[in-house]
């Protein structure tokens, strides 16, 4: 017993000399960081680190040199002391800590590298869809009072069309979402704003020609209206590096159609792009718009602000 006990000294005895090294090298390799804190809270945390981790020790220490578990097999004579079972135990818990240590790491790297699949996915991609708000109304657009309204064909009331700047004589191709009230108020009047979205072009071909497809309204995944346009616009986009076209929103609904179509959330446009080197691009363009202070589902300015969301899609 007083053996055991002479050995507990020396362990504890070498042990305090080894922490108080490790403390104080641990606070050169931190003293950067501690230089703004009271020298008092420095001295506090130090002696604190010390008593707790020397406890910890002891408590070890006194368990496997005044403890023994002896084995309940009388032909297993051998002893099994109390530190070979804490170690044991310490030997699972790590096994478990690395193993915990391991999944996390995977499913980091496993996220990295779906992330950087979705960058080159990205990357990949002809065009990129840009969108800002204008805060000028386009000149090109036609603008038509409540009473020519009411004799406007159906295909008027959503065109798509390439317009010209009058004063960069740029070609624009807008895209007029012509939503009015049925009076006689001047149109000018009820624009909400106008969008410019951009095709911003990052890939290797020319594009020769548009064609564009159709053009869907859709609220809640269900299809208001769509539009089949099968138009092509052949126009070289050779110096060009984006795309530029309208999105144009009024006030002052009038008819249960163009309602509709005001409280439509997604805007689809697919439209396909043919190259020089003979390849062609299926394009789609989703244009979200959210809501924000939705009181009334309407395009009004007192109670709706608009954003607008886009995400391309391409197949060859």
């Amino acid at each position: 017993m007083i053996e055991s006990m002479d050995i507990l000294k020396s362990y504890i005895w070498i042990f305090i000399i080894i922490l108080i090294i490790s403390e104080v090298v641990i606070y050169l390799l931190r003293r950067k960081n501690l230089e703004e804190q009271n020298p008092s809270q420095i001295l506090i945390q130090f002696f604190t680190g010390i008593i707790w981790i020397n406890l910890c020790a002891a408590l070890l220490f006194i368990v496997h040199c005044l403890f023994k578990i002896h084995p309940s097999n009388p032909w297993y004579t051998a002893d099994w002391s109390s530190g070979d079972l804490l170690t044991f135990i310490g030997t699972v818990t790590l096994g478990f800590v690395s193993y915990i240590q391991t999944k996390r790491a995977y499913d980091m790297a496993e996220m990295s590298d779906n992330m950087n699949k979705e960058f080159l996915q990205i990357q990949k991609r002809e065009y990129i869809p840009i969108i800002k708000c204008l805060k000028e109304n386009f000149c090109g657009f036609e603008k038509y009072g409540g009473a020519e309204f009411k004799m406007l064909p159906e295909d008027r009331i959503c065109s798509l069309e390439l317009k010209t700047d009058d004063e960069n004589e740029d070609p624009i191709l807008a895209y007029g979402m012509t939503l009015i009230c049925c009076d006689n108020l001047d149109l000018s009047n009820n624009i909400t704003r106008t969008y410019e979205v951009h095709l911003k072009y990052t890939g290797k071909y020319i594009i020769k020609d548009f064609a564009f497809k159709n053009i869907k309204f859709i609220k809640n995944n269900t299809l208001i209206k769509e539009w089949n346009i099968n138009e092509k616009i052949d126009v070289s986009l050779d110096d060009s590096e984006e795309i530029p076209f309208l999105i144009t929103l009024f006030d002052n609904v009038g008819s249960n159609l163009l309602a509709q179509i005001a409280e439509s959330n997604k805007l689809t446009i697919e439209l396909e792009m043919n190259c020089f080197d003979g390849a062609t691009y299926l394009e789609t363009i989703n244009i979200t718009k959210h809501l924000i202070k939705d009181i009334v589902p309407s395009l009004k300015r007192s109670n709706v602000e608009l954003m607008l969301s886009a995400v391309y899609e391409v197949q060859e």
